[in-house]
């Protein structure tokens, strides 16, 4: 196979890949306020989710399984409750005995994570594209989720 062949098709690629949108300010469940961009150069796995929603309730045990086995392994985990009340959610989480931090938007939401349906999950590599965006309940307690997450690191 001639490389240069090769190369093209992989900057041909990663040119379709969009660049994900940082510009996100989040309030975690402490209260403290948290930019998006202090995520950047992590792979981010971003969940849209709410308690009054079946499907994202139903995902949850697999998200945090996920959360255990990877954390501290260069990947943040952005939950964002859509709840009208946030403290539903922190108590939902805390019921639940999940590990992963809770947040809520304290700004607006960039376009382009707004979605119709919820859950929604989008992965943002570190280098800061969008690579995965997912509709609806997603099983990502897998061997092949985890090393799709270890690739993008």
């Amino acid at each position: 196979m001639d490389p240069d062949v090769d190369t093209q098709a992989t900057s041909l690629e990663e040119s379709k890949k969009p660049k994900a949108d940082f510009n996100m300010s989040l309030m975690n469940s402490k209260g403290e306020r948290v930019e998006m961009e202090e995520f950047r150069g992590n792979v981010i796995f971003f969940n849209l989710w709410a308690t009054w929603c079946p499907p994202c309730v139903a995902e949850m045990p697999g998200i945090n399984n996920l959360y255990n086995d990877v954390k501290g392994g260069k990947v943040a985990f952005i939950m964002l409750s859509l709840d009208n009340d946030f403290q539903k959610a922190i108590d939902f989480n805390k019921k639940k005995g999940y590990d992963f931090e809770v947040y809520q938007l304290a700004g607006g939401l960039p376009p382009m994570y707004a979605s119709q349906a919820i859950p929604t999950t989008y992965v943002i590599d570190a280098d800061g594209n969008l690579v995965l965006t997912h509709q609806g309940m997603g099983d990502y307690d897998s061997e092949e989720f985890k090393d799709f997450l270890d690739e993008l690191k």
